[in-house]
């Protein structure tokens, strides 16, 4: 019995091949479309230097009767004629260095579009051989099995011999060769040319030189004709004060565009990346939740808030109104003012947990589940915290702290460090991989990591209380004494004139 041949690429090589070959059709195309792109570019920058000249002579033209007459009418014409140089000159360098060097890649299209196609005819031969190829051996091992008796006849339904059909399997074997050897040239001629082509594009040096040069286009074009404008505006004096009306139009241009950031949930303080270890909306939620006796409040961090009113606060923080809880102070509750604070870290543009400590955090509890040392674990996770860059690091320190302590009211509360982890996890931390699944997977593990945080609070890098206390604008109603829970003998107690004992603040020392 003769081997069976096997494709020269598995169906996982062909999808890799397939993936390449759009990368390739998609640059290509990127090509086409930048080749367009720049010949309308250069036509409309020839429109507006035409016009531009057009304008500088008539300007010029206006001073006939001063006695900067000449001068000026010179000076416009001279404007109009260095215009139409620099522009000559940025086609030469656009035709010589962009449209020449990428011209190059869409001649060789063609033919490695043909390579495909063929690639794919001799893919196709290939599986049809393979398939009468199989079909001649079946055949031939008929003869050694006494239970079936050929079934095929040659002509004039004569039976065919076991060593015709074994001529006939050699022919096909042939067939099989050759189509088996088309489909691996084929193959291995766009290997290598996809593989240098996308190894230039990975390491920039396919495109280099046109994008350079478009560059250098533009910078040539915006610096030769700021030089010039600037000997024009001294026949202009009032200049300045437009000027200064521009800028007036600018400022009001990005109030605009911020206003339409704050519509797509991207505001002043939203959405944004995370600048500061103590974030002002961060410390007036705080200073809110430990105000009167909010912190034993059963479910809190658990019981959601009233979406409206969260995005009503939302908005006015993002209008850049500092302070803006303390607007809807006489509306809201705990649970409103705890979505607020789970909805910023939700926001941020990059988790608190970067993706590298968030992977370290991942594998150091999947590993302590199969080592009992439990200490060395609390160690590991404490040093990865710390480990985190600024700011981060001390606004997670600042997280664990106020977690730890709404901890001690869980006498009241009901909830302990594992059910605030739970709440809080999900919107402190995400993986690189944005399929559901992989939240899924990753939960409790890193449910388990924040539990160890909280517990471990004193342990963080944490900001010093004065610079929470500077960072908070929200201004609160005087607290009233709540019915505090037992509290831990080691954490000093602050008399009020009045001899009753405030809850106490986050419990941070001050750090020297």
């Amino acid at each position: 019995m003769r081997k069976l041949f096997t494709a020269p690429s598995t169906s996982g090589e062909d999808a890799i091949l397939e993936e390449k070959m759009a990368d390739y059709q998609k640059i290509c195309k990127g090509i086409k479309s930048l080749h367009k792109k720049m010949q309308a570019h250069l036509e409309l920058t020839r429109k507006q230097m035409a016009s531009a000249a057009a304008l500088a002579v008539e300007l010029s033209y206006f001073h006939h009767e001063t006695a900067a007459a000449d001068r000026t009418v010179a000076f416009g014409q001279l404007h109009a004629e260095l215009e139409r140089i620099q522009l000559n000159s940025v086609e030469k360098l656009y035709h010589s260095e962009v449209k020449s060097k990428t011209e190059v890649i869409l001649l060789q299209y063609p033919e490695v579009i043909s390579h495909w196609k063929e690639r794919k005819k001799h893919k196709a031969a290939f599986a049809l051989q393979q398939k009468k190829y199989e079909e001649k051996q079946t055949q031939l091992k008929e003869f050694g099995d006494p239970g079936h008796a050929p079934s095929k006849k040659g002509l004039f339904g004569k039976k065919k011999t076991e060593s015709e059909i074994a001529e006939e399997l050699n022919a096909r074997a042939q067939k099989l060769h050759t189509a088996q050897q088309n489909l691996s040239e084929s193959t291995e001629w766009l290997n290598d040319y996809l593989a240098k082509f996308l190894a230039s594009k990975s390491s920039g040096d396919l495109l280099d030189a046109p994008l350079s040069a478009i560059v250098a286009c533009q910078d040539h074009l915006m610096k030769e004709g700021t030089r010039r404008m600037e000997k024009v505006k001294c026949l202009f004096p009032a200049c300045e004060k437009y000027e200064l009306t521009l800028q007036v139009y600018d400022e009001e241009s990005i109030q605009e565009i911020r206003a339409r950031e704050i519509a797509d949930g991207k505001g002043a303080v939203f959405g944004r990346k995370i600048k500061s270890k103590t974030p002002s909306i961060i410390c007036d939620c705080i200073a809110y939740i430990r105000n009167d006796s909010n912190m034993d409040i059963e479910g809190i961090f658990r019981i959601p808030g009233e979406n409206n009113l969260v995005e009503k606060i939302k908005n006015e923080y993002d209008k850049g109104k500092k302070g803006a809880l303390g607007v809807f102070v006489d509306d809201i509750q705990v649970h409103d003012v705890c979505g607020l604070f789970k909805l910023w870290f939700r926001c941020t543009k990059d988790p608190l947990l970067p993706y590298a400590q968030y992977e370290e955090f991942l594998t150091t509890m999947r590993q302590s589940m199969m080592n009992t040392d439990g200490q060395t674990t609390v160690e590991k996770i404490v040093s990865i915290a710390n480990s985190i860059e600024s700011p981060r690091k001390e606004l997670l320190g600042l997280l664990m702290n106020f977690m730890f302590e709404i901890t001690e009211h869980q006498k009241f509360n009901n909830m302990t460090a594992a059910n605030l982890a739970t709440c809080i996890a999900p919107s402190i931390a995400r993986s690189r991989d944005s399929a559901p699944t992989a939240m899924l997977r990753d939960l409790h593990p890193l449910i388990s990591t924040v539990t160890i945080l909280i517990e471990n609070a004193k342990l963080l890098d944490r900001p010093l209380e004065s610079e929470i206390s500077k960072s908070t604008h929200v201004k609160l109603k005087e607290r009233q004494a709540p019915v505090a829970p037992p509290r831990n003998d080691s954490v000093p107690q602050t008399e009020t004139p009045g001899g009753s004992t405030p809850p106490p603040g986050l419990g941070f020392e001050e750090i020297d």
